[in-house]
């Protein structure tokens, strides 16, 4: 079995078991649905594998992170 890899800001990260990747439409995508240089938010879990990924409106894109801050 091949492990499912997604690369984010040009860094391979695996797929946790039961990873969600949801579009704007908060639909559920595949990974090879997730169009190249898409911008996105992230959340790993403990073992630092892909959890939750949430592809990002313009409207979302454009505000500031406020963790970031």
């Amino acid at each position: 079995m091949q492990e499912m890899l997604v690369e984010i800001d040009g860094t391979q990260i695996r797929l946790a078991p039961g990873a969600q990747i949801r579009s704007p439409e908060n639909r559920l995508l595949v990974p090879s649905a997730v169009p190249t240089g898409a911008l996105v938010k992230y959340t790993l879990d403990k073992g630092g594998l892909l959890q939750r990924v949430w592809l990002l409106t313009d409207e979302e894109a454009a505000r500031p992170d406020k963790r970031r801050d």
